[in-house]
């Protein structure tokens, strides 16, 4: 996840960089700049998707962890039971 000083940083970039087009009336610079623009935004979308793979596996790993481990004590207090039942015939 991008920092607060991160979402900062690229917020006031993007805004400089759009003030400093504003005014552009050159056809070719436009196009130029909306094409830069929409290589940027896909790359984002890139960005997001990737991070939303990764949340999401996270997620359903620690749900199977927390799935193995309430498995693993349950398995391990039957067989503690056990072992006192042992013990207590000894």
């Amino acid at each position: 996840m991008p920092t607060l000083n991160r979402r900062e940083y690229i917020r006031t970039r993007a805004r400089r960089e759009y003030d400093l087009v504003t005014d552009e009336t050159d056809e070719e610079q436009i196009d130029f700049h909306l094409r830069y623009a929409e290589t940027q935004l896909e790359s984002i979308h890139v960005q997001v998707r990737i991070l939303i793979i990764h949340v999401s596996t996270s997620f359903a790993h620690s749900a199977v962890m927390k799935e193995e481990h309430a498995i693993f004590c349950h398995f391990q207090a039957d067989h503690l039971t056990e072992l006192d039942k042992v013990h207590a015939v000894w």
